[in-house]
């Protein structure tokens, strides 16, 4: 099965990666009948040391070629919907893994610069920021794809603003901190990376919002109207401040719990601020005419009839 007809050099034949793989495997082989005795301690940590620094490697090469098999659309060639669908069930890995190491693989080995992206246009021209750096890194076992994997999804978050320099550096210096650092503080400095490389002003921030502002009310024909909307984080700290003590659980007259959710008195509150602002009067007028407020009800309801001899035929 590992005969490659793309493979030319001396005559076609077996690729050199198989040697590799079967180099390895002989000596993982091996390793299984050596043992830890006599082994003193700091001989021991060394080994401890070297055997996580292997690992590395061997995922280095993985993701390496895992990159070039999506490149090719390996996955929808082998008959699955995709690389990372082709991943989870050959080699049993969660969904998410599974496609956290495609991403990995694309930043850690971009795919060359070629016009013709017809085998997977998917895996062409990526917007994403290669990982030199941490490539260099994995590949000599001084970093963990745990830290490549919280450098992968920072350089995925950078603005998209920064500049490509800025961004080298800052892959550079991630780098270089998991050299030194856990992933955890790891992903604590990278945090702050963004943060710092982040160069949008709040008066930026607060134009975009102000142009995002919006609310809709769409009547749905069945009695409801949906209402969606976006506001500003400034502003919906006004709406909630004016609704949340409106939208208060309020236990009933005979001391039960209120069943409403959450949700529904949200909505009783905004209808209520609505009524008590009605009731002021305050409301602007439109076209000079003050706004009014339309009831609809049937003429049963408008009688108030409720039985015979109660006086309302003579009200009528």
């Amino acid at each position: 099965m590992f005969e490659d007809g793309g493979y030319s050099s001396g005559g076609g034949g077996v690729h050199p990666v198989v040697g590799v793989l079967d180099a390895a495997d002989a000596v993982l082989a091996d390793g299984r009948e050596v043992h830890a005795r006599g082994l003193g301690d700091e001989d021991l940590a060394e080994v401890l040391v070297r055997a996580h620094a292997l690992a590395a490697k061997q995922a280095e090469l993985f993701l390496r070629f895992l990159a070039e098999a999506d490149t090719r659309d390996l996955g929808r060639r082998l008959g699955a919907s995709s690389t990372t669908a082709w991943l989870r069930d050959a080699l049993r890995m969660r969904p998410g893994t599974a496609k956290t190491n495609v991403d990995l693989a694309h930043r850690l080995t971009p795919p060359a610069p070629v016009e013709d992206y017809a085998a997977n246009p998917a895996a062409g021209p990526r917007t994403s920021r290669s990982m030199p750096a941490t490539h260099t890194a994995l590949t000599a076992g001084e970093i963990s794809t745990d830290h490549a994997t919280v450098i992968s999804k920072t350089m995925a978050r950078l603005p998209p603003d920064v500049s490509t320099d800025d961004a080298a550096r800052a892959e550079e210096d991630l780098a270089a901190f998991a050299r030194e650092h856990d992933p955890a503080t790891l992903q604590h400095l990278a945090t702050h990376l963004l943060h710092v490389l982040d160069t949008e002003s709040l008066e930026h921030r607060e134009e975009r919002a102000a142009r995002k502002r919006r609310l809709r009310l769409v009547d749905l024909g069945d009695g409801t109207v949906r209402i969606t909307g976006l506001v500003s984080t400034e502003d919906a700290a006004t709406v909630r401040t004016v609704l949340d003590p409106l939208a208060a659980p309020t236990p009933t007259t005979d001391g039960e719990r209120d069943r409403r959710t959450p949700e529904q008195r949200h909505a009783d509150a905004l209808i209520e601020l609505c009524r008590r602002h009605l009731a002021h009067g305050e409301l602007p007028t439109r076209h000079g005419h003050p706004t009014q407020l339309l009831l609809l009800a049937n003429l049963t309801t408008l009688l108030h009839t409720n039985s015979p001899g109660d006086g309302a035929s003579e009200r009528t």
